[in-house]
């Protein structure tokens, strides 16, 4: 519901705001498992980020958090390759 709300307000923040709010509902996706929409709201700080020069510190964040979903997500598709061979033996 929180996560809703956020969204809701992202659409009416700008600058830096904007930034912290798009990197939050990154958080908060990954914390609800939705790896894929965390990807994408990472992407999205980045893309806003990148605009500015003052946003650097933001940026790098940024790049370091999509660095670790990439990691999330190939750990999960891996555990699954697992699985199924484990199943089938």
């Amino acid at each position: 519901k929180v996560q809703k709300e956020w969204e809701n307000s992202y659409k009416g923040l700008h600058g830096k705001q904007k930034i912290e709010m798009a990197y939050n509902i990154a958080l908060a996706n990954e914390m609800n498992n939705k790896i894929k929409n965390a990807q994408k709201w990472v992407e999205t700080t980045i893309s806003l980020a990148s605009k500015k020069a003052k946003y650097k510190v933001l940026l790098d964040q940024a790049n370091i958090y999509s660095e670790i979903l990439k990691r999330r997500a190939n750990d999960y598709i891996r555990l699954n390759m697992q699985m199924k061979a484990h199943d089938n033996n």
